[in-house]
């Protein structure tokens, strides 16, 4: 983040982004604060995410296992 003082601008320089193809991004002061809050939640906002086993994937896939197994004649020798 470099704050050009002539220009009033703010440049935040950071990897090169594919989508924009260029490494930086030129903001007014208020549009740079507006951007880097836009991040932040809301009060009692809930930020947790499952992955893995506890993924909403994970689960279906459980269920489906479990429910095959509960089927008669399916039942495999171990």
């Amino acid at each position: 983040m470099h704050p050009d003082l002539a220009t009033g601008t703010i440049i935040y320089r950071s990897g090169m982004n594919p989508k924009i193809r260029r490494n930086f991004e030129v903001f007014t002061p208020c549009d740079f604060i507006a951007a880097i809050t836009q991040h932040i939640p809301d009060k009692n906002f809930q930020l947790v995410r499952y992955y893995g086993w506890y993924s909403n994937k994970m689960r279906g896939q459980r269920l489906k296992q479990a429910a095959a197994e509960e089927r008669p004649g399916t039942q495999t020798a171990g």
